[in-house]
């Protein structure tokens, strides 16, 4: 019995969730969808007549997108930009106290041991240190400029339609 009572009310949720999108933009690339887009992604759009139209998709009918409740035809969409919110990922200050704690220690160790000279071993020491914090940063800044594309020319390879599930 409690098994049906779980399989019921999951069944009753999903409903809902499949409900809550009902009319998606779709990217298409060579026929075959690319990515969908619902209402509340931030685009920049650029049409026939070379008027560019920023903000939030706030609703979509009828072969036609409203970005902040301007009306554009999909028919005229020329260029088909995402607005991707790049949050500023701070360094932790204190993973960067941690680091430079440990650039200091290793710093005295190599100098009172007589391994380095005082100029070296603050190199040796910030170069261990404090590379993992300049690789991460690194990787992030090349992984979005290899991997996101973030314009789309509609009309040579691209197409956009606007789908009621409905």
């Amino acid at each position: 019995m409690k098994w049906l009572f779980i399989l019921l009310a999951c069944f009753s949720f999903t409903e809902g969730i499949a409900q809550s999108q009902q009319v998606q933009l779709q990217l298409k690339k060579n026929g075959k969808i690319k990515k969908s887009f619902y209402a509340g992604t931030e685009v920049v759009v650029m049409n026939n007549l070379k008027e560019q139209v920023f903000g939030t998709i706030t609703e979509m009918k009828d072969n036609t997108i409203f970005i902040n409740g301007e009306a554009v035809p999909v028919n005229m969409i020329r260029k088909f930009r995402l607005v991707f919110t790049r949050p500023h990922e701070k360094i932790n200050p204190e993973l960067l106290a941690y680091a430079t704690l440990g650039v200091a220690v290793s710093t005295i160790g190599m100098t009172l041991s007589k391994w380095e000279k005082f100029g070296n071993a603050v190199l040796i020491s910030s170069i261990i240190g404090y590379s993992p914090f300049v690789i991460n940063v690194t990787a992030k800044k090349l992984k979005r400029m290899l991997f996101r594309k973030e314009q789309y020319r509609i009309g040579h390879r691209f197409d956009l339609r606007v789908w009621d599930i409905n």
